[in-house]
């Protein structure tokens, strides 16, 4: 079985037990530019997609396998520094659906052509169309509050994005949505993040466990296998489901993680105690990744400080 954790869950206050347990396990440190969906498929000792993770998310929320070039396009605040810059996720609480819904619009009026589309579907963004350019790997989520990394792909690809960006920052500065936002004191979102671009896999079965997310994209890599895939069963992220003893489950995110997460970590730990699973694996978003087996649960000298959690004492 493979949980994998919300990000902001592996930082946040938890009942020392699950401390205490979590320590026992072996524990690593994943980078933080590598998507979580990509630790989760070399778990399962499944080959890693070398490109279209943008691809492979619109098919995730279309049920479809796009024909053409994809890239997300994450909104983003970049913060200048000192001798740096910073850059800033804006999720779907930061901006809101109309303000991507003007920003990709004013995008698609200006920079769009024939060959090259800017689009809005549900809350996600992407540029799409015959010609590719250099992107990032991994999202502005996992980066938030972090300086970004120089693009390592090919020089005429990052030329290409570079031009790109220049002009749309531009377009982005001029914008009355941004300059509403400046005035109401919230962050303006002055550039694009491209990451994930590529074409998608073509549809190659494998023997994977199903899949329990509504996360387009972990849906979309299920269905380019042709393996079992499932939304998250019930209406809130409060319930927790009877999960499958054999699964991949991807927790919803939302105010109610913490205890959905506390829920969720006291059935895993009684059906590993009881041998109903054979080994439990823990991805958190963050970065933090836990393997636990049964024989670990009992190894009470291995009483060391978990990493990613603060202790409640309780």
């Amino acid at each position: 079985m493979i949980i994998v954790i919300p990000a902001g869950a592996a930082s946040m206050e938890m009942p020392a037990k699950h401390c205490r347990w979590l320590s026992r396990g072996e524990s690593f440190r994943d980078p933080d530019d590598v998507e979580p969906l990509l630790n989760v498929l070399q778990e399962l000792d499944v080959p890693v997609p070398a490109q279209g993770l943008a691809a492979i998310r619109l098919w995730g929320q279309t049920g479809v396998r796009p024909e053409d070039w994809v890239s997300a396009a994450d909104p983003v605040y970049l913060e200048a520094m000192l001798d740096h810059v910073r850059l800033h996720s804006l999720d779907e609480s930061a901006l809101s659906r109309d303000d991507r819904a003007q920003i990709f619009g004013e995008l698609q009026a200006q920079l769009g052509d024939a060959s090259r589309r800017f689009e809005l579907i549900g809350d996600y963004g992407y540029v799409r169309g015959k010609g590719s350019f250099a992107t990032a790997g991994c999202s502005a989520k996992l980066l938030d509050a972090h300086e970004p990394e120089v693009l390592p792909p090919s020089l005429s690809g990052s030329r290409e994005h570079d031009r790109l960006v220049g002009e749309l920052q531009l377009l982005l500065h001029q914008s009355p949505m941004n300059r509403r936002r400046e005035e109401q004191g919230l962050c303006p979102a002055n550039s694009i993040w491209f990451w994930g671009g590529g074409h998608a896999p073509q549809t190659n079965e494998a023997t994977l466990p199903p899949l329990y997310s509504d996360d387009p994209l972990y849906l979309g890599c299920w269905r380019s296998m042709r393996a079992p895939a499932n939304h998250w069963p019930g209406e809130t992220g409060r319930h927790v489901p009877e999960l499958p003893l054999s699964c991949v489950a991807v927790l919803p995110a939302g105010p109610t993680v913490s205890g959905l997460v506390d829920k969720v970590f006291n059935m895993s730990k009684r059906r590993l105690a009881r041998g109903q699973i054979r080994r439990l694996t823990l991805v958190f978003s963050d970065g933090l990744r836990v393997r636990l087996r049964r024989r670990q649960l009992f190894a009470f000298w291995r009483s060391g400080h978990w990493p990613g959690f603060v202790g409640s004492g309780t």
